[in-house]
């Protein structure tokens, strides 16, 4: 979804919490700028977000998943959050080292999806 807190525009994920009922979470940042503390009250508005979110295939993730047979294929067939937070987690690395074993562990991931 998309939606706006105190002027503050946000885009996030609506978590299920059982009964047709969902948990919307605003992380820090947007708290931060909307100046919203632990128990305030405040009004959020928010719409559907038809925007794609997809985010782009890093070069040497997708080098590694072409140099297995239906690597990318496979990737492609996650679903849009499990894509997103594979590649949040490349972007978690701070040495072109520590990349390396992060884009072998999606790659082992996506290997493991594939039965192999």
């Amino acid at each position: 979804v998309a939606g706006e807190v105190a002027g503050v525009a946000f885009r996030t994920r609506l978590t299920p919490r059982g009964g047709g009922a969902y948990r919307l979470f605003l992380n820090g940042e947007v708290r931060a700028a909307a100046a919203a503390g632990l128990g305030d009250v405040v009004e959020v508005e928010v719409w559907p977000d038809d925007t794609p979110h997809d985010p782009m295939l890093p070069a040497d993730l997708a080098s590694a998943l072409e140099a297995i047979p239906g690597g990318l294929e496979a990737f492609e067939a996650l679903t849009e959050a499990q894509r997103e937070g594979m590649v949040a987690f490349l972007d978690r690395s701070r040495t072109a080292r520590t990349r390396e074993r992060y884009v072998g562990r999606v790659v082992e991931e996506v290997r493991r999806r594939l039965g192999e």
